[in-house]
């Protein structure tokens, strides 16, 4: 868990991203919901949303209009879509 601690703060954006997702697998234990409440306040948008669903809290406005929040919330998967001709 140290590592991915680390990671959760490290300069580089995908990393981060990367740390937190994981991270989000132990949100129950206090000291990882720690560090994903700290990762809720990323400058970046992904890292915020990937810490907060971990953590169950709403999106913050900046990634509530993404396309994957939208369509997660309409419950349209790709195996529900169908295209018409």
């Amino acid at each position: 868990m140290p590592a991915l601690s680390h990671a959760a703060r490290d300069g580089n954006l995908d990393v981060r991203r990367a740390a937190v997702r994981s991270l989000g697998r132990w949100a129950e234990r206090a000291e990882v919901a720690a560090i994903l409440r700290a990762a809720a306040d990323d400058p970046d948008a992904d890292v915020r949303a990937y810490a907060r669903r971990a953590l169950a809290l709403p999106p913050d406005d900046d990634f509530r209009d993404s396309p994957e929040v939208t369509v997660a919330s309409t419950g349209v998967t790709s195996r529900s879509y169908r295209v018409s001709r």
